[in-house]
């Protein structure tokens, strides 16, 4: 389009990309804003820019009900050896090759196919936003629950072009009156529960 201004309501097509399509789709004009729970991370920043942040949030374990109960009842942390599924790109991954090094990390290519995996038992556990786990959980109720993990605060933010100053200032002006209203909070708690609430916005 042209234009990108923002009115108060606006018609929107949603174009669905695999993770790794994201940036370059928005990059070369396919998309105008991607909202895709993308964390703001530094080396993002080098190529888009991002709204202000959204949710503040860790990262989770989704594993097998079964194995969770089994190390809270034994008060024990997840062994080293797991096998570790990860969607590849993301915060996810290279905290778990962190922690659990990359001999340990199966590529999974989204969420969904996470929690077939689990159950299938390819992996011992998927790490993720915590948003993320959250619902997956919710969704595999019988088979599936979640752990946070000791890991540092992430944002999460609106991916938009370099140098889109205008259509970015009215993108955080939406947020924000988001924000004041309420609005976002009732967002967040209708897809997580009424249990998450939103945290550490700077």
């Amino acid at each position: 389009p042209t234009s990108r201004l923002v009115p108060a309501y606006v018609a929107v097509e949603i174009v669905e990309l695999s993770w790794d399509a994201q940036i370059p789709a928005l990059l070369q004009g396919k998309t105008d804003i991607i909202m895709s729970a993308m964390t703001a991370t530094d080396a993002r920043r080098v190529r888009i820019d991002f709204s202000d942040p959204y949710l503040g949030e860790g990262l989770s374990a989704l594993l097998r009900t079964d194995d969770y109960l089994r190390l809270r009842v034994a008060g024990r942390s997840i062994p080293a050896t797991s096998k570790v599924g990860v969607q590849t790109g993301t915060v996810a991954e290279a905290f778990a090759r962190q922690r659990f090094g990359p001999e340990r990390i199966t590529a999974i290519s989204s969420p969904d196919t996470a929690a077939f995996e689990l159950k299938r038992k390819t992996v011992d556990l998927f790490i993720t936003d915590s948003a993320t786990a959250i619902w997956l959980a919710s969704e595999n109720e019988a088979d599936l629950s979640e752990a946070p993990l000791n890991a540092p605060t992430e944002y999460l933010a609106w991916g938009i072009r370099k140098g889109d100053y205008e259509f970015e200032d009215q993108v955080n002006a939406i947020l924000g009156r988001w924000v004041a209203e309420g609005r976002l909070q009732a967002i967040v708690r209708g897809w997580l529960g009424e249990q998450f609430e939103l945290r550490n916005l700077r």
